[in-house]
């Protein structure tokens, strides 16, 4: 195979990347899917492509209007943050036993 078939080769899958790129985006802006992609996503428990901030112009649910208005620096932020661990008594009960070597 010789240099320009070789280019042309190239230059068509190159052509038809881009085509499939352009696609997919077009696609994932516009939401425009078919029904059996719709339903194969639905049957295989495949997560949405959007969350319902993107999706949504308003909350639908009081858990959705709880964390509706913040942002999502804060929720990193918030999951950053030490909680410290609390033991109720009988899980502390239960590890004294155990440091004792009442409990095997």
């Amino acid at each position: 195979m010789g240099y320009e078939a070789l280019s042309v080769v190239v230059a068509r899958l190159k052509a038809e990347e881009d085509a499939e790129a352009a696609e997919n985006e077009s696609r994932a802006t516009t939401g425009e899917f078919s029904a059996k992609e719709l339903l194969d996503k639905r049957a295989h428990h495949v997560r949405v492509f959007d969350g319902p901030r993107e999706t949504l112009t308003a909350p639908l649910t009081t858990g959705q209007a709880a964390g509706w208005a913040i942002e999502r620096e804060d929720t990193v932020e918030a999951a950053k943050a030490v909680q410290p661990k609390t033991k109720c008594a009988e899980t502390r009960f239960a590890e004294r036993l155990l440091k004792a070597g009442e409990l095997l």
